[in-house]
């Protein structure tokens, strides 16, 4: 144990003892043994655990609070922080720290921890900060497809009447080289049963009478005042797309969607004016979440978009700290809406427009000017 001021020791952990009374319980194994779990540190002045490494011992003990159980094994590369919140048994970190003590304390499922991976200066003091006082973006997913065809103007209509503040879908570019809106590559039609019509061989004037609009008649017909969130399935699509943006939309509230980070990469330099959002799965993901936070940040990307199952508290807080929003898409129930609520995610993507604005509406959150 080593007081304020004073240089770390290593310290096993049977052999740690607190002022008063700490309780340590320490289940050592070999390789494939039981997990050494640090069970909450008690005593008249509080604690906290600075270091916990892959060698099962405690590393620094100094100021601080451990609450609940940590378990050590899941910092295998050594965990640096300046306080624990708390650290539930469900991953996530809580009370007023967590942003600050995210960084270097959440578990991250099987993750990595990098200490030596620092966060831009001023990441949470610029428009990023302001943002997570607002409400989430809500995206109605292909428009109000609950109760009208996805993808079409009467769903994205839809959509925003039922209050959403956001639209999503798909870019493809049809024969013509117009940026079309669709979810795959094929469309079916009722002119032609079964057959599909492929949308790199198809017009967009034809593609259109079979209810797939073009990006130019969704601004043509519900105007710019939402932002749009775009999936681009067709890489072609890309540029296309953020010229009608700049022409008669508003580049700052179009997000491109993709999992192709090079393809983001590559986008950045001349498409400052566009939002770009890394959309993927967490197995799709580098095994460290701070080092992937982090290449966004340097690459200028803007948000994170997982799965809604793939996002805790502390997760979201990290992509904070680094100044990276966080989405979460298939939002579809009460319970999972309320989650990401709680977690500070900054849009959401369901396909039941009236329950997604009802719930943060409930919430109580208020929406920016």
């Amino acid at each position: 144990m080593v007081g304020a001021g004073r240089e770390p020791v290593e310290l096993c952990v049977p052999c740690v003892a607190a002022q008063e009374e700490m309780e340590v319980e320490q289940v050592v194994g070999g390789e494939g043994g039981s997990v050494p779990v640090l069970r909450e540190l008690v005593g008249p002045a509080p604690l906290d655990v600075l270091a916990a490494g892959s060698d099962e011992q405690l590393v620094h003990v100094g100021a601080g609070r451990v609450a609940d159980r940590l378990p050590a094994s899941l910092a295998v590369e050594g965990v640096g922080a300046g306080s624990v919140a708390g650290a539930h048994p469900d991953r996530d970190v809580c009370g007023p720290q967590a942003d600050d003590a995210a960084l270097w304390t959440i578990c991250l499922d099987d993750d990595r921890h990098l200490p030596d991976v620092d966060p831009p200066e001023g990441s949470l003091e610029g428009g990023l900060g302001q943002d997570l006082a607002v409400a989430p973006i809500t995206f109605a997913h292909r428009g109000a497809r609950l109760v009208l065809p996805e993808n079409t103007l009467p769903a994205f209509r839809a959509g925003l009447e039922q209050g959403a503040r956001g639209l999503e879908s798909d870019a493809w570019l049809s024969a013509d080289g117009e940026v079309v809106l669709t979810h795959d590559a094929g469309v079916r039609g009722p002119l032609f049963g079964w057959w599909r019509l492929r949308v790199h061989d198809t017009s967009a004037a034809r593609l259109a009478r079979h209810g797939v609009p073009r990006l130019r008649d969704l601004y043509t017909e519900l105007g710019h005042d939402f932002d749009l969130s775009i999936d681009v399935k067709d890489p072609a699509a890309a540029w296309p797309l953020i010229e009608i943006a700049r022409e008669v939309g508003v580049p700052s509230r179009t997000w491109l969607c993709s999992p192709d980070l090079e393809a983001l990469r590559a986008l950045r330099p001349e498409a400052s004016d566009v939002r770009l959002v890394h959309s993927t799965r967490r197995r799709r993901l580098p095994d460290s979440l701070e080092r992937h936070a982090a290449d966004l940040a340097d690459a200028g990307i803007d948000t994170m978009n997982l799965h809604h199952s793939e996002w805790t508290k502390g997760l979201v807080a990290l992509y904070h700290r680094f100044g990276v929003r966080s989405f979460a898409w298939d939002v579809q129930e009460v319970r999972y809406l309320r989650a990401m609520l709680g977690y500070g995610i900054d849009a959401v993507y369901c396909d039941d427009v009236h329950r997604m604005v009802a719930v943060v509406a409930e919430w109580g959150v208020p929406e920016p000017d």
